[in-house]
């Protein structure tokens, strides 16, 4: 989200409702002594698949074909459930995590990132097999399969259920690990990776659907139970899932819970007349969140050394209920389908497509367009409760940015000399400019201070909500230079730029000097 509009409304119902994948990055890319997060891991269903699922042939449950990456550098379609990119990519390029690549004269792979890095490589990519080594394990993977559920029962058969990553596609590159470095320094490195999970949607759309030919059986199946009664079997399934993960090494887990089900243009249409989202099925999502959220709570309790962040998802109900402040010109709709709202039909090479993209939240049936990844990982930078929890989640003793000490006595010394109109421009990414990157002998950025730098306007954005909550007639917009510039850094000549580490005017080698 690169500009802000304010005010913003957040009733008390849509902030415990719901959002999606809002990244708390201060527990994300947090110094393990002295040193980013080795490596990524990646586990779930469609919203973090990057192609695993294109090595299942006859599953219907692939996006390996158009018009799926029509924003993808030459339209390509890599098997993200996305008009481009998915939040694993911007996750990948936010915390700098790199990953093992091919590097043999074939064209740019499809887990290769515009966001600047690349996501974690999709584990079942046929041509990756050869990069299936040490060294591919210890930079990251991704397991992640669309259509898979908590439950082996969500969409048996035609995915990589959540249990199979875990016990077989997991538990080989665990051993992997275990017989190359011995099992004291895998668990060490291990422990300082982060592991991503992002489940439980797809179980909720099979239980909120009416069975149909293709998802009879387990519909049947799962209907006898009460909402409650289901959400309940998910997370105590969930919870043996997450403690086998524990054991296996997991220490840092980011867990993207699940979406307003309720509000996908798929079970939008249920509501034939108003296309109104499905109180049912927000409802269940509802429960599993906060399921998940007292299990969370429950293991690091029982574990110490574990740490955890939890998406809320309440952003992107944010969006929902206020699309024209946060950019959109269409919520209800896909982007990408057929039929009424595009909602009847998945996206595939003869559905219509939408000219554009970035003014949809819903790429297709159910998954975000890229430009929603974008910012609600953007955002996620200083995301807090009730977006993301717990809000503790930096170290003890880390440089943080909070908002008591911006909130000084004279924070609103201008509005009471007349300023009712605001323009506010927030800091650029610090850590990457000239002269900050002189700490580094590579000439990277300094991940501490844009830190800072998020923590930063987050806070500056927490004061200007409130303030306008507050003041009627204060307005303003925030311009958020960090993302901005951010895109321009990561991906250079895609913007017409040579260079973005060096500076223009300078002395020596290019490098800055403090004037």
């Amino acid at each position: 989200m690169l500009i802000e509009m304010g005010p913003s409304c957040k009733s008390a119902t849509t902030i415990a409702a719901c959002g999606v994948l809002l990244l708390c990055v201060g527990f994300l890319t947090e110094l393990v002594h002295g040193e980013l997060a080795p490596a990524l891991y990646v586990l779930g269903d469609s919203q973090a698949d990057t192609g695993n699922n294109n090595h299942l042939e006859l599953s219907p449950l692939r996006a390996n074909f158009p018009h799926n990456g029509i924003d993808y550098p030459g339209q390509q379609p890599t098997g993200r459930f996305s008009n481009g990119l998915n939040f694993v990519d911007f996750l990948g390029a936010y915390t700098s995590i790199s990953m093992c690549l091919l590097n043999d004269g074939i064209d740019v792979p499809s887990w290769q990132s515009r966001a600047g890095q690349p996501s974690s490589i999709p584990f079942h990519h046929q041509q990756h097999y050869s990069c299936r080594t040490l060294l591919h394990v210890l930079k990251g993977v991704n397991f992640a399969s669309g259509g898979a559920g908590v439950l082996d029962l969500t969409n048996k058969g035609q995915c990589f259920s959540f249990n199979y990553q875990i016990e077989r596609d997991y538990f080989n590159g665990y051993l992997e690990l275990v017989q190359q470095l011995g099992r004291p320094q895998a668990m060490a490195h291990l422990a300082k990776s982060i592991f991503t999970v992002a489940i439980g949607g797809n179980d909720i759309i099979l239980r909120a659907l009416p069975p149909t030919v293709e998802v009879e059986l387990p519909a049947v199946e799962l209907s006898v139970l009460s909402p409650q009664s289901f959400t309940d079997l998910l997370a105590q399934n969930l919870e043996h899932q997450l403690q086998r993960l524990y054991e296996l090494g997991m220490r840092r887990l980011f867990f993207v819970g699940a979406a307003p089900i309720g509000c996908v243009p798929l079970m939008r249409e249920l509501n034939l007349l108003t296309k109104e989202c499905h109180p049912g099925a927000n409802d269940m999502s509802i429960q599993y969140n906060a399921a998940v959220a007292s299990l969370l709570r429950s293991m690091s309790e029982r574990h110490p050394d574990f740490r955890y962040s939890f998406d809320t998802h309440t952003a992107l109900m944010q969006y929902i209920d206020k699309p024209e402040a946060n950019g959109y010109a269409e919520v209800k709709a896909a982007c990408c389908g057929l039929g009424d709202k595009k909602a009847m039909y998945r996206c595939d090479r003869v559905s219509c497509v939408c000219s554009d993209r970035t003014d949809h939240v819903f790429w297709d049936l159910v998954h975000p367009t890229e430009t929603t990844s974008r910012k609600l990982t953007a955002v996620a930078f200083g995301g807090s409760e009730p977006l993301i929890s717990p809000i503790n989640g930096k170290p003890e003793g880390a440089l943080t940015v909070e908002e008591n000490e911006l909130n000084g006595t004279n924070k609103e010394r201008l509005y009471g000399l007349g300023m009712r109109k605001l323009f506010f421009v927030g800091t650029g990414p610090l850590g990457c400019y000239p002269f900050l990157r002189q700490r580094s002998l590579a000439m990277e950025c300094d991940a501490e201070a844009s830190s800072l730098s998020v923590q930063y306007n987050a806070a500056v954005v927490a004061i200007l909500r409130d303030m306008s909550r507050r003041h009627r007639d204060f307005q303003y917009s925030f311009l958020d230079q960090y993302t901005a510039l951010l895109m321009y850094i990561q991906e250079p000549e895609a913007n017409g730029f040579a260079d973005a580490k060096a500076a223009c005017c300078a002395l020596a080698n290019g490098t800055a000097t403090l004037i």
